[in-house]
């Protein structure tokens, strides 16, 4: 009997209010304007793919594009924290030219080492896949040859990928992950291909 495929509708959360050149981390911050819009227009583009279940980390930007994005489908987001996004330590909150001002080693030797070195009292990207593609397995277990929705961030979807696409953990800043972003995953027979990488969902703007 041939086997069914299990299709992962994989979303970035939308974009922010604070914009997105900040290391947010565990930290909460609410969706922009912008971002309710982005997540709103997929909700509706996804309306008609057959969706069954929709995902979200317990992050409050990340549980309300869930419920955007489900809205549509007449879907309650179910919450999930082993999807929020990496703990980034004394570097939440700051951006990139913060930490280079005040630990520009530190800085250096994490970013030679991004695979493996934790944020500075945080977690590491083996961390973050040792709490993600568990519970990611459980998933398409749960929904195997069906269809399901997942709206988590930049960290956890990055690892989902780069297990798909077979990358190392070090690579995995070479796959971008734009605010309101969607990855199309299909799962079957053991192997995992990726569809669609990236995708921004046009908006109408004022």
């Amino acid at each position: 009997m041939p086997s069914t495929s299990t299709w992962l509708y994989l979303v970035r959360h939308g974009a922010v209010q604070g914009g997105e050149q900040r290391f947010y981390g565990h930290t909460d911050v609410p969706l922009s304007s912008e971002g309710e819009a982005q997540l709103q227009a997929l909700g509706v583009a996804l309306a008609k793919e057959g969706i069954e279940a929709v995902y979200a980390s317990d992050l409050a930007r990340s549980r309300r594009s869930a419920e955007l994005v489900a809205a549509p489908l007449g879907l309650t987001p179910v919450i999930i924290p082993a999807f929020r996004e990496m703990a980034m330590g004394r570097w939440e909150l700051l951006t990139h030219k913060e930490i280079t001002a005040r630990e520009p080693e530190r800085f250096k030797e994490w970013m030679a080492n991004l695979g493996t070195l934790p944020f500075p009292d945080g977690e590491s990207l083996l961390d973050l896949r040792a709490r993600v593609m568990p519970a990611l397995a459980s998933l398409l277990e749960r929904h195997a040859g069906g269809r399901f929705a997942l709206v988590a961030h930049g960290g956890p979807n990055r690892v989902i990928l780069s297990g798909a696409l077979g990358m190392p953990l070090d690579r995995i800043i070479s796959l971008g992950q734009n605010y309101g972003a969607l990855n199309l995953l299909e799962y079957r027979d053991g192997t995992a291909v990726v569809h669609r990488l990236n995708h921004i969902q046009e908006w109408p703007r004022a």
